[in-house]
């Protein structure tokens, strides 16, 4: 949708602080077109997009270039427990929650990547940097993550862009989306019986009692934390 210039001024004093006044001409005095004031706020959008990846780095040092003791924000993409003991330092972090972050310094993010990689390819640990992100090749995969921003939301989704979006989801948030559709489903916020049909057929339970869908005991491993069961006693 092409806005129109006034909408444009309006983005730019409410959403970034502009006072209207010196929107009217630009320095050498030629009025602002339409294609100035787009240029201002993609201009923006991109400042506000680095200040998010630097916000999730902590330098040690200097900014011209990531040091091992650089500390990176991470954030849990689990609802269980997720502990990392480092055998470099000897030191330990625990998440307890989804979304909780903390900081890990770069040189032991680089050693979870190279001897544990499937704290990154489960899902267990986020890495919120973008840089680092592309640098161990997960920007492809966090395009189809589950955040604290969109967990409410994904269950929304036209049915056929939700089973799209499950099946590409890493296998460790597979175990969270249960998680969180049991949850929305006991409190009664998960009503779309389309939605319900494809979270039981797709995963082989009943959100209604955790019973199996069929006699097959379910063969995931999805911890002691975690809601699905098959008691067969």
């Amino acid at each position: 949708m092409v806005l129109k210039k006034s909408d444009l001024v309006n983005i730019l004093v409410d959403e970034y602080g502009y006072e209207k006044e010196d929107l009217k001409f630009d320095s050498k005095g030629n009025p602002y077109t339409n294609a100035k004031l787009q240029a201002i706020i993609n201009a923006e959008i991109a400042d506000a997009k680095e200040m998010e990846t630097n916000s999730n780095r902590v330098l040690a040092k200097d900014n011209t270039g990531l040091k091992d003791e650089d500390k990176i924000r991470v954030m849990s993409g689990s609802m269980g427990t997720v502990i990392y003991h480092s055998d470099i330092s000897r030191k330990s972090w625990k998440f307890t929650t989804f979304g909780q972050t903390q900081s890990i310094p770069y040189g032991e993010l680089v050693a979870i990547k190279n001897n544990f990689p499937r704290y990154l390819r489960q899902g267990w640990f986020v890495i919120l940097d973008k840089q680092i992100q592309d640098e161990f090749g997960l920007t492809k995969m966090y395009q189809n993550i589950l955040t604290p921003d969109n967990i409410d939301s994904v269950f929304k989704k036209p049915i056929e862009e939700l089973k799209v979006f499950v099946n590409n989801l890493p296998e460790g948030m597979k175990n969270t989306f249960i998680n969180k559709a049991q949850q929305l489903y006991d409190s009664k916020n998960l009503d779309s019986m389309k939605v319900i049909d494809l979270i039981e057929q797709k995963f082989g339970f009943s959100l209604r009692d955790n019973s199996p869908v069929d006699d097959t005991p379910l063969k995931s491993n999805l911890g002691r934390d975690n809601i699905i069961y098959v008691d067969k006693r």
